[in-house]
């Protein structure tokens, strides 16, 4: 399964990375604070893997082309954040694509 979370900022993106990285998730992210060269080897490693969830600022949400995505999740607030874990949890159940907070 691959997905997408999209965050609203760096910061909310940084801090919804590390909650999903604290619950042992293949997790990367990428945000205008990372070196474009981070960016460019992640977004490559994440278009290549099976498994690997990416949280994004809007700065991938542009232009880039992520194919076989299973599930994008756009996180509008912070306080939904707890809510990614749920949807995760829930996606092979719900058998959703698509959804947004």
């Amino acid at each position: 399964m691959q997905v997408i979370v999209f965050c609203t900022t760096a910061k909310v993106t940084s801090l919804v990375a590390e909650l999903l990285s604290e619950l042992k998730l293949n997790v990367r992210e990428i945000h205008s604070r990372k070196p474009q060269s981070y960016r460019t080897r992640i977004s490559k490693e994440f278009k290549e893997s099976k498994g690997l969830i990416l949280v994004s600022s809007d700065v991938s949400a542009r232009g880039v082309d992520y194919p076989n995505v299973t599930l994008v999740v756009q996180v509008k607030n912070l306080l939904y954040k707890f809510l990614v874990m749920f949807i995760l949890q829930m996606v092979p159940v719900m058998g959703f694509s698509t959804c947004s907070l």
